[in-house]
């Protein structure tokens, strides 16, 4: 269907009154049915009071500042905003796009040509159509429609609109409404994350399964991220009980991982010659490979919290590699069913999202939201007073004797040892984290008896050799080659040749 009308500056007005009319009648509304939900509410204004002061505390000063310095553009923007209207100048704004506009009708979507412009929108965008006085509003959002005059439209057009849009894919079950509404909570998880879990759970388990079973947008895909990231946060966090603590630089590691996951489905799609499938790429191997990631993290916490790991070593290794193959043939079935590829092109496409996916992570660091946290000491300024002569006079025989108590290399068995930095004294956090991750060296890769601390600390410093780098060149030498340095075990990881004071640990096997 196709069909040429014209606008007026006052077409684009008097809808505009209409459209604002609705919305504060819609805003009416909602605050009456929503003291009905008033308990509601206050809970959930307490949760996300809770949780903004939860990360302002982490924040330092200037993230605070920035974080107000964007609050007040954002609030600012708004009075601006609404100031702007008041003043007229929205109505000579929509003035500017008087003219002759051709619309044409097709099952993909709605496209229009005017004012030397053309745009297209899919049925899936358009969110309702409504019947005025003059005329049939096709909205695009809530507070934004395209007017059609009822004098100018052809016979057929609202049928025609509905029939297209209740037939694509993405709206099979629903009905076109005639105001732009918000789904409830449970319509949403019905229509965008369950459809697509379901699928993605057949996809993964090899049950029949075709593309047009999976709900693309940005709603189903951000509640997918949403939910990828709700189920890393919560197993995170029993794996990190009885004492877990937030770290802000998973949700970087997150980050960074989910643009990795982006950039290769856009590598994908620029290997096939169906590109416009890259958005629906994205949701069918996220609802694929949530099924599989679930049951991997939920295990590995379990197994963590029972204490399987330190027993068995290899089980990890294994969860990991059973979980990362599983994912490799979700993701092969994934591209051969939506690109229809042969088997060989379609391991091809895999290899570039293994390429994007676990290689280039593998090579950055590796950071969880939450780490098992351990106990640590108040910071006491008026420590004891150091006898700086007698101190480094100390240092030679301090660090003979722990070289001498290190135990020798057992015949035929792959001894590994232990070297631990806290090179910055000011914090006992470092000395601490010395502490903590050496008899964790000890109990679970048997460094017991072949272990080395060198701390910067008022506590330990007369009867543990110092932190600095006369003292680690020794250890370093004295136990042979094969050494392997590394930064600390909490973020941020930085290793010890580049000379930041904090702390490190060393091994060598």
């Amino acid at each position: 269907m196709r069909f040429q009308y014209r606008l007026e500056a006052a077409d684009f007005v008097a809808c505009d009154a209409h459209i604002r009319r609705r919305m504060l009648d819609r805003a009416k509304e909602i605050r009456r049915r929503s003291w009905r939900h008033f308990p509601l509410h206050v809970a959930l204004g307490i949760v996300l009071g809770w949780s903004g002061m939860f990360l302002l505390s982490a924040m330092e000063v200037w993230q605070r500042w920035a974080l107000a310095a964007t609050a007040l553009l954002f609030f600012g923007s708004a009075i601006a905003v609404w100031f702007w209207r008041r003043k007229g100048g929205m109505i000579a704004w929509l003035s500017n796009f008087a003219g002759d506009y051709v619309v044409v009708l097709t099952p993909e979507g709605l496209s229009f040509q005017a004012l030397g412009r053309s745009g297209f929108y899919a049925w899936p965008h358009i969110l309702a159509l409504e019947e005025t006085g003059q005329y049939w509003l096709l909205y695009l959002r809530r507070g934004a429609a395209v007017p059609v005059p009822k004098s100018v439209q052809p016979d057929g057009f609202a049928e025609a609109v509905r029939s297209h849009w209740e037939a694509h894919a993405e709206n099979r079950g629903l009905s076109l409404p005639s105001e732009p509404r918000g789904h409830s909570l449970w319509t949403g998880f019905r229509h965008w994350l369950g459809d697509n879990l379901w699928a993605g759970f057949k996809l993964a388990f090899w049950g029949p399964v075709s593309p047009a079973d999976f709900r693309t947008g940005t709603r189903p895909l951000l509640g997918l991220v949403a939910l990828e990231l709700a189920a890393l946060l919560s197993f995170g966090y029993v794996k990190s009980l009885p004492d877990p603590r937030f770290n802000i630089y998973g949700v970087t590691d997150f980050g960074a991982e989910l643009l990795l996951f982006l950039l290769s489905g856009l590598a994908i799609g620029a290997m096939v010659v169906n590109r416009s499938s890259v958005p629906r790429l994205w949701v069918m191997l996220l609802s694929g490979l949530l099924v599989v990631e679930i049951p991997y993290l939920a295990s590995h916490a379990a197994y963590s919290q029972l204490g399987f790991f330190s027993q068995v070593s290899w089980l990890p290794w294994a969860l990991w590699l059973t979980a990362k193959g599983w994912m490799l043939l979700v993701v092969f079935r994934a591209v051969g069913t939506l690109f229809v590829q042969p088997a060989p092109s379609a391991w091809l496409l895999v290899s570039v999202f293994a390429f994007f996916n676990i290689v280039v992570p593998g090579y950055l660091p590796q950071q969880s939201l939450f780490y098992a946290g351990y106990e640590e000491e108040e910071d006491d300024p008026d420590g004891p007073a150091i006898d700086v002569e007698d101190t480094f006079y100390r240092q030679p025989q301090l660090l003979h004797d722990a070289l001498a108590a290190l135990q020798a290399e057992r015949p035929g068995v792959p001894d590994l040892y232990f070297v631990g930095f806290a090179g910055q004294a000011d914090e006992k956090v470092f000395a601490n984290e010395i502490k903590y991750v050496r008899e964790l060296f000890d109990g679970r890769f048997d460094t017991r008896g072949r272990s080395v601390a060198l701390v910067n600390s008022p506590e330990t410093v007369a009867h543990t050799p110092l932190a600095n780098a006369h003292n680690l060149e020794r250890v370093l030498a004295d136990p042979g080659p094969g050494i392997v340095v590394f930064g600390p075990m909490n973020p941020p990881t930085r290793t010890l040749t580049e000379g930041h004071g904090g702390s490190g640990t060393a091994s060598r096997a």
